[in-house]
């Protein structure tokens, strides 16, 4: 019997198919797991690592691979980062890697579990050459330089996250639920993946649960986002979820909750849990054109240096709800009573309505200089106490009452 010929590009069983997709994450679990359909969205995030990795090679460039994937629960997150940890290791020689999440028992428990399962069901020859534990997977014969470790993040411990260097080999770094992890660490990681000549992924996940943190700052309109492949993924499109529950957590909610939209929609929350004013109010307010009435009453904001710093004392001109029309008029190195003139001007150019000043420390100089000029100003003390203590919300000082006003 002639024995089987075969070429590079036609490996002779399963094992060789499988090492040659070290650009290709996709097939590799194609291979691999025959029984599975990936989502759609999941192969979306395969197909741009592959084509970015294949790009790379044919431009013998090393442009690192950033994704960030905000989603909604139970899409398939942890099947593709399982996925993503096995195809990563087992396909490239030394590669070096760190994971970890929001808790520890999140790395423990769902994701190493997780990744358990799909270890299991490799070929026998792969799987045997690479040892599973509870925080590691490894190479059995290069232990030390052939691995990806599951660490519990630490701001204490941000050596753990700015040591792992890789030169000409490759480096996977993952953030699970990254939502929750802290600024430091970040930036720990971005400072460690700068290695020349090196193979480059950093891929971070999570439900959209805050505006605050650097995650949010990974999709269009944030301050990173250009160095960000950004994903949404929305909880109803995807085969794995109950329809029926979400729609019924949708209706309890409703469809414009913080909750439907972090947990349901992928999407982010319009106010975090310390913000007084969604977003959408204010990048609404902003885009809307201010609208003006002949009867609008003018009123001057007045805020009040010292002339002896850097800063400058300040008139606000609003009418009625508009006040962009008029630029604030800045007044530098004006002592508090010279600034009272210009004030007074001021309000006889507008024929003001109203002039309110910051009254707290030297504010009280410009509103007794109005009052000898004949004005009646409203002196304002932000830390005074609030008129509003008969009310359903109650406000500390005038400041916060101020805010709420606005708010409402």
């Amino acid at each position: 019997m002639t024995p089987e010929i075969t070429t590079d590009d036609e490996p002779a069983d399963l094992t060789g198919e499988l090492l040659a997709c070290s650009n290709n994450p996709l097939r590799f679990v194609e291979l691999a797991f025959p029984g599975i359909t990936p989502e759609h969205w999941q192969r979306k995030v395969m197909t741009h690592i592959g084509d970015q990795l294949g790009a790379n090679a044919q431009l013998s460039k090393f442009t690192r691979i950033q994704i960030a994937v905000a989603s909604g629960n139970t899409i398939g997150k942890t099947a593709l980062l399982s996925w993503l940890i096995i195809w990563s290791l087992t396909t490239f020689e030394d590669c070096l890697g760190v994971v970890t999440a929001g808790t520890e028992p999140q790395i423990r428990t769902r994701l190493w579990g997780e990744l358990s399962k799909w270890f299991h069901q490799l070929p026998d020859e792969l799987r045997q050459a690479f040892e599973l534990t509870a925080t590691a997977i490894f190479n059995r014969q290069h232990e030390r330089t052939w691995r990806i470790d599951g660490r519990p993040w630490s701001e204490r411990n941000q050596e753990a996250f700015s040591g792992l260097h890789n030169f000409q080999k490759r480096v996977i770094v993952i953030y699970d639920e990254c939502s929750m992890i802290a600024e430091p660490i970040w930036r720990a990681t971005d400072g460690m993946l700068n290695d020349a000549e090196t193979q480059v992924l950093w891929l971070v996940f999570g439900n959209p649960l805050r505006l605050d943190g650097r995650f949010p700052q990974c999709f269009p309109g944030g301050r990173f986002a250009g160095m960000w492949q950004s994903f949404h993924v929305d909880s109803r499109t995807v085969s794995l979820s109950n329809k029926e529950s979400l729609n019924e957590e949708i209706a309890y909610y409703g469809p414009e909750s913080n909750y439907v939209r972090s947990h349901i929609l992928g999407q982010f929350p319009t106010a975090s849990t310390s913000q007084l004013i969604p977003l959408d109010v204010v990048e609404r307010a902003a885009l809307r054109d201010p609208q003006v009435h002949p009867g609008d009453v003018t009123i001057l904001g007045c805020d009040v240096s010292s002339g002896h710093s850097e800063d400058s004392s300040v008139i606000y001109i609003r009418k009625g709800l508009d006040g962009q029309t008029h630029a604030p008029r800045k007044f530098p190195n004006l002592d508090p009573l010279q600034f009272a003139y210009n004030v007074a001007a001021v309000a006889k150019e507008f024929n003001a309505d109203a002039i309110f000043v910051d009254a707290g420390g030297v504010g009280e100089g410009t509103v007794a200089k109005l009052r000898e000029l004949g004005l009646t100003p409203h002196a304002v003390y932000f830390g005074s106490k609030a008129d509003n203590a008969g009310k359903l919300v109650r406000c500390a000082n005038k400041r916060s009452e101020i805010w709420c006003a606005m708010a409402e």
